[in-house]
């Protein structure tokens, strides 16, 4: 009777491909739900930006870079 499993090493790296996924969710589940975060253009505003001042700055960005009133 032939064995159906594959070649060597298949098995391996389907029981890692699983660790990974089981880690990936386990990770997404205890996240805290309610944990702030500081958008960084938040933090300059709040400081006035001054970080900034006196130093020449570009911002390359897309339709996806907003502050936290969007």
């Amino acid at each position: 009777m032939r064995n159906e499993v594959g070649s060597v090493g298949q098995g391996s790296a389907k029981v890692r491909a699983m660790i990974r996924i089981f880690a990936l969710v386990f990770f997404l589940v205890t996240l805290p739900l309610s944990a702030a975060v500081d958008l960084g253009i938040d933090v300059l505003k709040s400081q006035g930006f001054a970080p900034l001042a006196g130093k020449r700055v570009g911002l390359v960005t897309n339709q996806t870079g907003v502050d936290s009133a969007g």
